[in-house]
Order: C-alpha cells, then structure tokens, then sequence
C-alpha cells in the first residue's frame, strides 16, 4: 500500500519546532507509514472514538459536530477522551456514550507546577489506555491540532481507520491526514476531518450542543424570578477568561459597567467561583454577583434569560452564541478572529487589529485588548 504522507505545514511559530517534528515525522514515515493504516473507511462501524483534549471553549465547538457523526453511523457508539476540566461541557449529552478522562498536559491550565502536570498526564493515561485497547474502535478521529494532539493514542486502536491534522506532528501514524486550511472558522476544521467518511455540512449550518435539563431549567428560572424579574433590562457582564491576558483591566471593566447602568440596565456579574473577586473588584454598588452559581447548562439558561451580555473571548462568548441573546464581545489578538469566533448570528465581535495578531501567547502590553469601551455607547442601543 502506497504511504499517504505528505508535506505538513506545522503550526507552531517556533522554527526549532517545526524542525524536531519534520524529523519525528520523518522517522515515523519509515517505521509506521502504511504499516497502521487502512485504505479507506470501513464499512460497518459501531465504535468511534473521539479524541480532544481540549479547553471548555474548544470542547464546546466541538459538540457542534456530534449531531453530523450521529446522522452518518447511526448504531455506532460514540466515545470521547477529553481533559477533566472540559468534562462538564458534556453534562447530558445525548450523543455521547463513554467518556474518558486524559489530563494533557499540553492543554492543563491549573496552577500547579510542570512536574505535576506531566505526571497527572501519565496517570490519567495509563489508566484509559487499557479501556480504549480492549474497545477496539473502528475509527479514531483526532480533533487537536495543535500541541499536544495524542495522534499517538492510533497505536492503541492499530485497527482503526484514523483521521487527524497533522500540523502538530505524528500525521504518519493516521490512515487520512487531512489538510489544515488557514484562515477559516474551528468548526471548518472538525468538517475537513469528517468529509474523508462522507460527512459534507458547512460552518454555518452547525450549532452547540448543550442541554439543560429540566431541572436544570426548573433551578434558573426560580433563581431568576426571585431575584431579577422586576427588570426590564438585565445585562450579564462576564469578565473572566481561562488566559486573564484576555480580558479587560479593572478600570475598563468599571468604565463598562458605569455606561450599562447610565443605560438603565440592571448589570448581573457572572463568572466562577475562583473569578469572585474580580467581580468585586470590578462591580458597582448596584450590580448584582452571581459567582460559582451554575453548571454549564444552567449558566446557558442564566445567559438566555437576559437582555444583553458582555463578555470576552472565551467559554462565555461559545455560550452567549448558544442562548441567542445580543452579545458584545471583547475578542482579544492572542487567538485568530476568523477561526475562534462563537457560533451564532447576535454576536457583535470588537477587536483592535495589531500587527502581532495572532500572537497565541500574549505580551505584558496587551494593546490589542487597550479598547475605547465608549463604543458600548452605540451598540447598546
């Protein structure tokens, strides 16, 4: 059989990177390319495998896909490996069955040292390896693209059909690797790793999936009546990021809050339990602090119930896209606007184009997030 490798285009910045992966790649071209693989999809599936070990934000883009898998092979299992910070993206998700947990350490943005991280990672994966092999899946679709996507993980499922970018290295250990196209939205990206298996479906045809429960809509809508239903106008402002570097400072986020309120909005701070006290650092004397209140399903219940949000680029923005609601977003020049953007047609994106966007690291300056909150002024109205 003919090797199905090719000229990869790596996405990291650093040239000594691209350098070491071209070798690894290399010498796994030797080895692997072709020994691994089959030729084309198999015929009868009834075990997937979906690998993401990926961020909430990421991970919630990526709910978008499960539907079209769905609708492809309808009696397959569907099983996912994620983080366990990602996890409760998946809270009552319909379409998938089994879900391992692999803490990255790549993707692991706890505070804890380096050492740490690497060792919960060989932890949490010695202990799914063993599941994953005796599963014997018949595809493995690999949906990280960068650092860190466990391409390797196909040396488990040696008969799989697996399909992945291999911009991160480790293409020649896949079945079909799939080009990466730039400058086009996340969702395109799942789409150019599922056409191989005959699924066509455009960005604009796909949306979250998060479901809320009935209790779950039971818990929101007591909270919310008893707590802000006398308002005609209700605003959830969400400051925090998973990178702080993406946010607004604190004097910015005040300056937002004093326009909302001049505005007649009631302002209603969201944000983890951890992010408490920036809300109190950022809040008016009238505004409301819902902190660590809500689960991912109900803080999408929470955002749809209000008038407006504001927020930033991050797991927040992915949610307010699923409510529907009129949102403003602080988008920041770390990530690429045209591939990260939420998913929805109520999103307004405000960003400052810098010549270092995007940086996918963040600076001490952060220019590209120096914004005129002034502007809020027009948009509010």
């Amino acid at each position: 059989m003919s090797c199905t490798c090719r000229n990869t285009k790596y996405l990291s910045k650093k040239k000594s990177i691209r350098i070491i992966l071209k070798i690894v790649d290399t010498v796994l071209a030797v080895f692997f390319c072709g020994k691994l693989k089959s030729s084309s999809p198999p015929l009868k599936v009834r075990k997937i495998l979906i690998v993401k070990p990926d961020h909430l934000g990421d991970m919630l883009l990526l709910t978008s896909v499960f539907r079209l898998i769905r609708e492809r092979y309808k009696d397959a299992f569907i099983d996912i490996i994620c983080g366990m910070w990602s996890k409760p993206v998946l809270d009552n998700n319909p379409y998938i069955h089994t879900i391992y947990v692999i803490n990255n350490s790549s993707a692991n943005r706890d505070k804890s040292g380096r050492i740490k991280k690497i060792l919960d990672y060989i932890s949490t994966l010695f202990s799914a390896i063993g599941s994953i092999r005796r599963e014997k899946y018949d595809i493995c679709l690999f949906m990280r693209s960068r650092r860190g996507n466990m391409i390797y993980l196909s040396l488990f499922c040696s008969n799989a059909y697996s399909i992945g970018h291999g911009t991160a290295g480790f293409g020649p250990l896949l079945s079909y690797e799939a080009a990466w196209e730039k400058g086009v939205h996340e969702t395109a990206h799942f789409l150019e790793i599922l056409r191989p298996l005959g699924i066509n479906a455009l960005p604009d045809d796909l949306f979250y999936g998060i479901y809320p429960s009935q209790d779950d809509d039971e818990a929101v809508f007591s909270y919310w009546r008893d707590n802000f239903s006398s308002f005609d106008k209700t605003v959830i402002v969400h400051p925090g990021a998973g990178k702080m570097e993406k946010t607004l400072s604190i004097d910015k986020w005040k300056d937002v809050i004093e326009i909302l309120e001049k505005n007649g909005f009631k302002v209603i701070l969201t944000g983890g339990s951890f992010e408490e006290q920036l809300l109190r650092d950022i809040a008016s004397v009238s505004s409301s602090i819902c902190a660590g209140l809500w689960s991912i399903p109900r803080l999408a219940l929470f955002f749809k119930k209000s008038s407006l949000i504001i927020t930033v680029d991050s797991l927040s923005s992915h949610i307010a896209g699923w409510s529907g609601v009129k949102t403003v977003v602080f988008f920041c020049g770390i990530g690429d606007r045209r591939q990260w953007r939420p998913l929805g047609k109520n999103i307004k994106i405000l960003s400052l184009d810098k010549q270092c966007s995007p940086c996918e690291s963040g600076c001490d300056n952060m220019l590209c997030m120096d914004f005129d909150v002034n502007i809020l002024s027009e948009l509010i109205i």
